[in-house]
């Protein structure tokens, strides 16, 4: 048009409307900008649509009504500056198409408000190109829905960079589906808040990939709630490197399940505190194997309750090192089941040796009767001597004669004196009542005398019998008096 600029800015609504597309593209740049706001309403939708490339970057789009931006083409949108986009007002962003929001370029993109994001409606929202995700600022994605970010596509998501997760809200992080939190590549999991990982909903917890939460850090591992890790499966689990899951908290722990417990791997149970190993339920600790319990070191075994050590069996109890059977308290020990101190080890270097005077005390007679021939001549003679009285009469008859000689020599009289006369007679063999000394052999009572075998009496060393009281000898049967030899009735004489 030839018209000048004031006459342009002097048209009224009738002239504006009469006037044609191809006068719409007549139009110069100046002419447009020229256009004040109740002009510009005045337009339709053919007539915003005709303007020129080189023009419309002059029209005022902060004046365009929502249908109006409806009808500005992909090549008129294209030659428009990010902060020539960005006046467009917000609640007419709803009126772009999906072809013109698809078009955006990068700059433009990233140069919309959180606003005019937050208009968008969902189709536009999900016409985002993979490339425009890409570029997302944190503040853009919080600005969108719940509802409209759960509607995007898997390579959509996939493409939201680290720090475009860290922008996402708890509203929106519990709209995602499994599927869709899988997604996620691992920087952006990783990027995720302790709050934005708590608000990832239980059912959706397995879709969370193993390669994701090794992105994660302890204390964001930690914030997950112990709902959610009651979820996790054990390919989730065993992945996770030990310094990542040693970040679990007590409540988290306890709520794992013998399953997940037996998933772990050796250096990620190593890896707990005495609090969390503390924290465990016995059915976690069903869920150890022996290669877990052996890599526990002393003070990670002493944290374990009665209830605890009680749900261990041999197979587990058998693979803790010896230089950390030291860390089982008394307390501990009186809480195993018959069943698991079977599995105590027996080697020339085992767990039996290794065992203290006060732990073998600890014991109760039913593990006392459970322990083998080869647990019982294994435990040495420092522990022996502070077995009970109790404990030493539980003994059976054949748990006695697999003591070795050293052992029965060990024997204090009063744990002699709880032996019973079968353990005397059928028990202690002769090379067993030769290892007693003297004063062992004084604190036999008349009815252990009198159960004495003559083979067990002819083998007592001379000195030993000497020691033997009026009423012991007195005890002996008519067998044993004709079993007694020369050097015992002189030693007896030079003792009397």
């Amino acid at each position: 048009m030839t018209a000048t600029t004031a006459a342009i800015s002097s048209l009224g609504q009738s002239a504006i409307q009469g006037l044609s597309t191809t006068d719409i593209q007549d139009l110069t740049a100046l002419q447009v900008s020229q256009l004040s706001p109740s002009q510009i309403s005045y337009l339709d939708a053919s007539r915003v649509a005709a303007f020129e490339t080189d023009d419309i970057v002059s029209l005022n789009l902060a004046a365009l009504s929502k249908t109006q931006v409806g009808s500005l083409t992909v090549t008129q949108v294209e030659v428009l500056s990010a902060d020539k986009i960005k006046t467009i007002d917000a609640a007419d962003m709803s009126g772009l198409t999906t072809a013109v929001i698809n078009a955006l370029n990068t700059a433009q993109f990233s140069g919309l408000g959180t606003a005019q994001i937050s208009a968008l409606e969902q189709t536009q929202v999900s016409a985002f190109t993979d490339e425009q995700v890409t570029k997302i600022s944190a503040a853009q994605v919080a600005a969108i829905t719940a509802t409209k970010l759960a509607a995007l596509t898997t390579t959509q998501l996939q493409g939201l960079s680290a720090a475009a997760a860290a922008g996402l809200t708890t509203a929106q992080i519990l709209a995602f589906g499994a599927s869709q939190i899988g997604i996620l590549s691992t920087a952006a999991f990783g990027a995720l808040n302790t709050a934005q990982l708590a608000a990832i909903g239980t059912n959706d917890v397995s879709g969370i990939l193993p390669e994701q939460l090794d992105a994660l850090t302890a204390q964001k591992f930690a914030a997950f709630s112990a709902s959610q890790i009651a979820q996790f499966n054990t390919a989730q689990l065993d992945g996770l490197a030990a310094t990542i899951f040693s970040g679990i908290a007590t409540a988290q722990l306890n709520r794992m399940s013998g399953s997940q417990i037996a998933g772990l791997s050796t250096a990620q149970v190593a890896a707990l505190s005495n609090a969390q190993l503390s924290s465990l339920s016995t059915a976690g600790v069903t869920g150890l194997d022996s290669e877990d319990v052996g890599g526990l070191q002393a003070a990670q075994l002493g944290a374990f309750g009665t209830a605890q050590v009680r749900a261990l069996n041999s197979l587990q109890l058998s693979g803790i090192e010896t230089r950390d059977i030291s860390g089982i308290n008394t307390a501990q020990v009186a809480a195993l089941s018959t069943a698991a101190v079977l599995g105590l080890d027996v080697s020339t270097v085992g767990q039996v040796k290794a065992l203290s005077g006060a732990q073998v005390a600890a014991m109760n007679t039913a593990q006392i009767r459970a322990l083998n021939s080869d647990q019982l001549g294994a435990i040495t003679t420092a522990a022996l001597t502070s077995m009970s009285t109790a404990q030493i009469r539980s003994l059976g008859t054949q748990d006695v004669s697999y003591l070795n000689t050293l052992q029965v020599a060990s024997l204090r009289t009063t744990q002699i004196g709880a032996l019973t006369t079968a353990d005397i007679n059928l028990g202690l063999s002769t090379d067993g009542i030769v290892a007693l000394g003297a004063a062992q052999m004084a604190g036999i009572n008349t009815a252990q005398a009198a159960a004495l075998s003559s083979a067990q009496v002819a083998a007592l060393d001379a000195s030993d019998f000497g020691a033997m009281s009026t009423s012991q000898l007195r005890a002996l049967t008519t067998n044993n008096v004709a079993s007694i030899t020369t050097d015992q009735i002189i030693a007896l004489n030079s003792c009397k």
